[in-house]
């Protein structure tokens, strides 16, 4: 008797489930991430950390700042997939570049030799500029919309003049917003002497432009 007690008492057990409040979680990370050095910082070693990047450009204009580099986000094909094919692979055994971009403070990074990116929320301190930050690599053209239901956080562009424009480079990133120009460039050219003596091989170069 006592035994099926016991029983009972573990299978008839009630459950409430516990997430993140996730706009709280994005302004408490934002505010270890302030100052426009971080920005330019983690934006850099976002490119740094595509093996086949070699330039990174910072282009500011009157209503975004655009940064694009000549590195490819990797794309296990389906990226629309909660979980990404590579996680399994045991010659990857990690994600790809679109799935890391999909689950914020994923730490999937350290997983990936010849990477500098470790906890998967540096990409945060974007939001100190901007609310929908957009990325356009590998054919896909994703804006973010993080005051959405999670389900619906990431809007995929079916097709615009930006993102089936000519010339595009291979990552694009938009982030729409009023800038000061000053703090930009000052951020910008802290992380540029501070990177040129430790990864002199990328290129970097800062434009200002209007529409």
């Amino acid at each position: 008797m006592i035994e099926q007690n016991l029983s009972l008492n573990q299978t008839d057990q009630t459950y409430l489930g516990r997430g993140v409040d996730h706009l709280g979680f994005i302004e408490a990370k934002l505010r270890d991430l302030r100052g426009f050095s971080t920005l330019a910082h983690e934006l850099i070693q976002n490119a740094d950390d595509a093996p086949e990047a070699t330039s990174i450009s910072f282009d500011i204009r009157d209503d975004a700042l655009i940064v694009d580099n000549n590195g490819f986000f990797t794309d296990c094909g389906k990226v629309e997939d909660l979980v990404c094919l590579w996680i399994n692979d045991p010659e990857k055994n990690h994600l790809c570049d679109f799935h890391r971009f999909r689950a914020v403070a994923s730490a999937d990074k350290r997983k990936e030799e010849g990477t500098t990116g470790a906890f998967g929320i540096g990409f945060i301190a974007v939001y100190q500029i901007t609310d929908h930050p957009e990325l356009i690599s590998g054919g896909r053209h994703w804006i973010l919309h993080d005051e959405n239901p999670e389900e619906k956080r990431i809007k995929v562009c079916k097709g615009c003049k930006v993102c089936k424009g000519p010339n595009l480079p291979n990552t694009l990133f938009i982030f729409p917003g009023q800038l000061t120009l000053t703090v930009i460039c000052e951020g910008y050219f802290v992380q540029k002497q501070f990177l040129l003596m430790t990864k002199p091989g990328l290129l970097m170069s800062l434009n200002q432009s209007s529409q």
